[in-house]
């Protein structure tokens, strides 16, 4: 499989990942961050970079969950994908850093009554089961303020598209920018 690196230090470039790499980097996330069939992903990434096709298709695909796509990132269809009462119902999502702070501003202009921001917190805290970030660092004020509008402590994980996800935080433990811990398994 061609993936291609993000261009953050140049052009974008294709890396050959075999199909035992691809299925080490699945199986262990799979396992670590206890993805299940019953999972449905909200996918808003580009499918040419190793988080949007490897964390947030395969894993997903691996398990038999449900991938619900959206053509591109818009803050407002996301917010309505995470509030909707309709099926399937949202309880995963992955982005960057940047997607948290626009999903931020949209919440500060249009969530505004505390009675709206108590509803968004409580769907968020019983809907949702897992929040990740990654791509980039995560600043603290952002894995803050996310915490603060959804109760979710963003789980925060580095990777690369030549080994795949390499440092997670972990699922069930306490979360920190930055506190990455090594895969034992890939």
């Amino acid at each position: 499989m061609i993936i291609y690196t993000s261009g953050t230090t140049g052009r974008p470039k294709g890396v050959l990942s075999t199909h035992h790499n691809i299925r080490a980097v699945v199986t262990g996330l799979v396992r670590k961050w206890a993805w299940t069939k019953d999972d449905v992903i909200l996918h808003v990434l580009p499918l040419h970079h190793v988080h949007g096709v490897v964390n947030k298709l395969l894993c997903p695909l691996w398990v038999g969950a449900t991938c619900v796509m959206l053509p591109e990132f818009s803050a407002q269809r996301v917010w309505e994908k995470f509030l909707s009462s309709e099926t399937p119902r949202i309880n995963v999502f992955m982005a960057v850093p940047t997607i948290y702070s626009k999903l931020m501003d949209y919440y500060d202009k249009h969530f505004t009554h505390p009675h709206v921001q108590d509803f968004v917190r409580a769907v968020c805290e019983e809907k949702i089961r897992l929040m990740v970030s990654g791509s980039a660092a995560l600043p603290l004020p952002v894995l803050e303020r996310w915490k603060g509008i959804t109760g979710h402590t963003l789980l925060e994980r580095y990777g690369m598209t030549e080994i795949g996800m390499a440092l997670s935080n972990p699922l069930t433990a306490a979360r920190l920018p930055g506190n990455l811990q090594a895969e034992p398994e890939a």
